[in-house]
């Protein structure tokens, strides 16, 4: 793969990004031969090299392979390049095909758009490697920070939105809210995509923090306090992801 697919986005580009979300439980007593017995067996798949299928599908930017920390939950995070590669690939049989896995349960699917803004916190510096790419030491060290909200435009509280023009023109100019993230306010944090399910109201922040000690670090920070106490951020949920081996297959397969 190319270095050169390591810069990073234009606001332009990422205007055009989504994020497919697909979110499921792991039944390792299903007794079907094949299917893992154990998380150990689950990640095998990926770490012999199993991911890089998905390296081969049109319009993928990334996809992170993820389990959560108590091994009971997997997702598959995707940056798409455009609507119509993800689009396309869920019309495909490789997405179709996942959720008839017997070990695969409670399959959520949910898409995203990314948000202008996002560009200031996307691909920032290097992984702990040195590397603009990461290696198979990188990605398993590295963790998914990934809150979820709804957002409500009827506070009538002065300065915060009234409808999503309001709620994403706050991450760009003049006001800028999105370089609060900056990883030169933030140590360690690699990416964060700002998105938004317009219809549904509901938005995300997807974080890849290069180690779990400098999301320990910003699980404790006025920042992250400052955000949960937003009044139009309501219902707000979180989840923590390991990142699977084989994940480094699967990074910046194609250039913004």
């Amino acid at each position: 793969m190319n270095n050169s697919n390591s810069a990073p986005p234009s606001r332009e580009s990422v205007s055009k990004a989504w994020i497919l979300d697909v979110r499921f439980k792991i039944d390792y007593k299903t007794g079907v031969q094949g299917c893992p017995e154990n998380s150990a067996q689950f990640k095998g798949f990926c770490e012999a090299g199993g991911t890089e299928t998905w390296a081969q599908v049109p319009g993928l930017r990334s996809k992170f392979f993820t389990l959560s920390q108590d091994q009971q939950d997997g997702s598959g995070i995707y940056i798409f390049l455009s609507k119509q590669d993800l689009d396309g690939y869920m019309e495909s049989d490789l997405f179709k095909n996942f959720g008839s896995f017997p070990h695969i349960t409670q399959l959520d699917v949910k898409t995203y758009r990314v948000l202008a803004g996002s560009e200031e916190t996307i691909d920032m510096g290097s992984w702990t490697s040195g590397n603009e790419r990461p290696t198979r030491e990188d990605v398993e060290s590295a963790v998914v920070f990934y809150p979820r909200f709804n957002i409500d435009y009827g506070t009538g509280i002065e300065g915060t939105p009234s409808n999503h023009q309001e709620f994403e023109g706050a991450l760009i100019e003049p006001m800028n809210f999105s370089k609060m993230w900056h990883n030169s306010n933030v140590s360690g944090l690699r990416s964060k995509y700002f998105t938004i399910d317009q219809e549904n109201k509901t938005g995300t922040g997807v974080y890849i923090f290069t180690s779990q000690k400098y999301l320990d670090d910003y699980l404790k920070s006025e920042l992250l306090s400052n955000f949960k106490s937003f009044p139009h951020i309501t219902d707000l949920k979180v989840d923590i992801y390991n990142i699977i081996g084989g994940t480094e297959l699967t990074m910046s397969v194609n250039p913004w």
